[in-house]
């Protein structure tokens, strides 16, 4: 009797071992389509940026100062829906990260 609760424990053991192993595996091969994934989703944003590059030169805009003001625009939009403390807060933020910016140049 004690044999038989023995070998069934050992059963369960290796199941759950077994199925262990398979989740690995399966967790694994996510794993790799994810970042093949990933890769060719960063290829289309590189292909896409670049197009946009392309035909900004062709029309003389300076994409630049279009970044300039779009970080303008979305800042205000920002500031309307903060509150006070997290304006100012994300305006220290903004600060320091460009002092240490110019630092680095």
């Amino acid at each position: 009797m004690v044999y038989q609760e023995a070998q069934i424990l050992e059963n369960i053991i290796g199941i759950l071992i077994l199925g262990i192993i398979f989740l690995v595996i399966i967790a694994i091969c996510l794993g790799r389509n994810r970042g093949t994934k990933n890769y060719k989703h960063d290829l289309s944003n590189l292909y896409v940026a670049g197009k946009i590059r392309q035909i900004a030169t062709k029309d003389g805009i300076d994409l630049g100062k279009e970044y300039e003001l779009y970080k303008k625009f979305i800042k205000k939009q920002n500031m309307q829906e903060m509150n006070l403390s997290e304006t100012i807060e994300d305006e220290l933020k903004e600060r320091i990260t460009e002092g240490i910016e110019k630092k680095e140049k």
